[in-house]
């Protein structure tokens, strides 16, 4: 019998099977996995391929730290498998691996919640890897292609599950895992979900410690930090390069107060979670409040399933409380309780998308309807009363939604017209109200078998199977071959690429807004000025605001550069793609075109690596950032003084690029000031003939650093700032983790 229970895990597992199957590359929204995924594990690659540590990645904003910026989880151990196949493959490979991971983890959390070690997929463990597996909030993320989101989500009901058991049994090989499951989540690349994950294991650990008197021990609470402490060294390799470099990133441009708020959803969105479709579904064309984010789906009979629990199983109303913080916090700045919570909560003023609160929620949701099963399959009945209650209530609610729904007025209309096509609207009226009669027909049946207790062992399954049905609904639309495109459409052609490297050499090259090319450059060693990315140096963002003629302390993650402005020229870039029928850069000339691109050449740009003509100093970087438009081109800004002549001739022989170094053979017959128009950033030094050099900063981004007379070899090479102790500590805290495993006895498994 449990090898066919154990048949469920690839049950749960065909969604995230089908992207690889069918035809074309899955890159659902259009957004994420195209811009940023896709092209920038492909950089990734590169990097690699060249024999250098992905340390730092030159093809995109004129340089920006790629270890540091978590995101493409470089240090993640199951990215190192997938990164050996190419990029649309792997991450394909990626989601089968942590589908899988995600259910088996569920199904260990399920019976961790009833005080069992166990794996095995019955009822309740089926129920709540359902709700884990094919919620809104873990497919909305794969549908936008927020790859770290769902790798480090994976691993939420692994810590969850090992933290239940730590608090009651404090084993020392199950508070190894605990540790190692914090650890590999973090090093997955996504802290918020670490943050919320953590969130979810306090809730948890606290429900637990009030409702059970066995948990309160010393013991278990020092054991538990423990663990906690532990993890952080087990991912200092990532953790200590990027709090190194988080002074210098442009996050420290975002107002505190705000950014926690950024993006907040009204409530009406939280209609979702009965209803997936109650904004139009799954389009490549987000509302106004994000479809994926907002997404918090969870089915009407898992609702019911929940609802029974809270109000039946003894001592886990707590537990709902939670889940109404968390839905709370959910929709920011359009209720109360976030505003109230910044500067109490430690941490909350960190992240954006308060709709991201969902996922603890969810998760909550989904032992809790695990639990409701379990319950009402060992007899446990609604008192009549209260079952009628509830029934009319829900009733009543879902009547009165359905008859506010309308395609010309009230709230519903003025939330979805920026998505849906006004001749489309009828049809997505009357599908929402389709879906909702059958929820309302769901909670009907739940309620009814629920007073039926000769029912309740053998409709178990029935339960679980309807739970099933509603997620593979809601899962199906986002899998549509309309998300799937052709794999030549997320590259660049062979003979695009080759192109662009013949013309553009090592200068650099802008991209048009509208193609969202700004990260490809990196597939193919061409370096671009724009790019998508979230970990940027604080000044580079300020520079592309100037160029861009923004406001000039916006933070931004999506930095193009298809704007007219003489920084472009600054910051060395000879060449613009653009579609062919977008307009031209002012005085830029089309040299070349292909398909339904074109390449312009830009008439004044200065040169990546060249000596500077004229010389005035200026400490202030933000003064020289706003004085660059108003100077000559042949004027270069510099922090300090250097050694310079500005007379003679100076020559640059011969330069090569790599990730994190640079090699430039110069001549110069006097003291010159050598500029590589590339960004200055902690850990970058310079040799001058194998000797230390000085760098400072020009025109308020770039490195700068002087030559003597003569001929020279200039080498720059980059190292992270942390990694080396970052290195030391992770080893040695995994060292330890193995021998501490050796040492630990065997734990037994619990029975209930």
């Amino acid at each position: 019998m449990a090898s066919i229970r154990w048949v469920w895990v690839l049950v749960l597992a065909l969604p995230f099977v089908l992207p690889a199957v069918i035809d074309g590359v899955f890159v659902g929204n259009g957004t994420d996995l195209f811009s940023y995924q896709l092209p920038m594990r492909r950089a990734l690659q590169e990097v690699l391929s060249g024999g250098e540590l992905p340390t730092w990645n030159p093809w995109v904003l004129a340089g920006v730290p790629m270890l540091a910026g978590m995101q493409l989880g470089v240090l993640y151990p199951p990215n190192w498998l997938t990164g050996l196949l190419p990029p649309e493959y792997g991450l394909e490979l990626s989601l089968i691996l942590h589908g899988l991971w995600i259910v088996v983890g569920a199904a260990f959390v399920s019976h961790a919640i009833r005080q069992r070690l166990s794996f095995e997929i019955d009822a309740p463990a089926l129920v709540t890897a359902v709700i884990f597996a094919m919620s809104g909030q873990l497919w909305g993320h794969i549908f936008a292609g927020h790859v770290s989101y769902w790798q480090a989500w994976s691993w939420a009901p692994w810590v969850w599950g090992f933290a239940l058991h730590v608090q009651l049994k404090t084993t020392g090989r199950l508070s190894l895992l605990l540790a190692a499951s914090i650890g590999l989540q973090v090093l997955a690349g996504h802290p918020q979900v670490s943050y919320l994950t953590a969130m979810g294991t306090i809730a948890l650990l606290s429900w637990r410690w009030w409702a059970t008197p066995a948990s309160r021990t010393g013991k278990s609470i020092l054991v538990l930090v423990v663990a906690a402490l532990g993890a952080v060294g087990l991912a200092a390799i990532q953790l200590f390069p990027t709090l190194e470099l988080a002074p210098d990133l442009n996050r420290s441009l975002a107002n505190a107060s705000k950014i926690p708020l950024a993006f907040s959803a009204p409530p009406q969105t939280l209609l979702t979670s009965l209803a997936w479709d109650a904004f139009g579904g799954p389009s490549p064309r987000l509302t106004s409040f994000s479809y994926h984010e907002t997404q918090a789906f969870i089915g009407a009979t898992a609702s019911v399933l929940a609802l029974f629990a809270f109000v039946t199983v003894p001592r886990l109303w707590p537990l709902a409380l939670f889940v109404i913080l968390f839905g709370a916090l959910s929709v920011g700045s359009n209720g109360p309780t976030m505003p109230a919570l910044l500067g109490v909560l430690p941490g909350l003023e960190l992240f954006r998308v308060p709709a991201r609160w969902l996922l603890p929620a969810t998760g909550l949701i989904a032992l809790a309807a695990g639990q409701g099963l379990h319950h009402w399959g060992q007899g446990h009945l609604l008192r009549r009363r209260l079952m009628l209650a509830i029934a009319l209530g829900t009733s009543c609610a879902l009547i009165a939604l359905m008859m506010t729904i309308d395609p010309e007025t009230g709230w519903w209309r003025e939330l979805i017209r920026k998505s849906v096509k006004s001749s489309s609207l009828s049809d997505v009226v009357d599908g929402l109200r389709t879906h909702l009669w059958i929820c309302l027909l769901a909670i009907i049946a739940c309620g009814v078998m629920m007073r039926r207790k000769r029912w309740a062992t053998q409709t178990q399954w029935i339960f679980a199977l309807v739970v099933l049905a509603e997620g593979a609904w809601f899962c199906a639309p986002h899998l549509d071959q309309r998300f799937h495109w052709p794999r030549e459409r997320v590259d660049w052609s062979a003979g695009l690429a080759q192109s662009l490297q013949e013309q553009t050499g090592n200068e650099r090259l802008a991209t048009s807004p509208r193609l969202r090319h700004a990260n490809w450059g990196g597939a193919h060693r061409v370096a671009i000025a724009g790019g998508y990315e979230t970990a940027v140096p604080m000044w580079t963002n300020l520079y592309l605001n100037r160029a861009r003629k923004r406001p000039g302390r916006r933070y931004a993650v999506n930095l193009q550069t298809g704007y007219d402005s003489r920084l472009l020229d600054r910051l060395a870039v000879h060449h613009y793609l653009r579609r062919v029928r977008d307009k031209k850069l002012r005085g830029w000339r089309q040299v070349a075109s292909a398909g339904v691109v074109a390449l312009d050449r830009n008439p004044t740009p200065l040169p990546r690596v060249g000596f500077a003509q004229q010389i005035q100093i200026e400490p202030s970087r933000q003064q020289a950032i706003k004085r660059l438009e108003r100077l000559p081109l042949n004027v270069t800004l510099l922090q300090g003084e250097l050694l310079h002549d500005t007379a003679g001739v100076g020559r640059v022989m011969s330069s090569i690029f790599g990730a994190t170094h640079l090699s430039v053979q110069v001549h110069c017959d006097r003291p010159k000031v050598l500029v590589v128009r590339d960004v200055l950033s902690a850990g970058w030094s310079a040799k001058i003939d194998g000797k230390p050099a000085e760098m400072t900063l020009a025109d308020g981004l770039f490195r700068a650093l002087p030559i003597p007379a003569g001929e020279h070899r200039v080498e720059m090479s980059y190292q992270a700032p942390g990694l080396r102790v970052g290195v030391w500590t992770s080893a040695l805290l995994w060292g330890l983790w193995l021998l501490l495993w050796f040492a630990f006895p065997k734990s037994t498994a619990r029975e209930p």
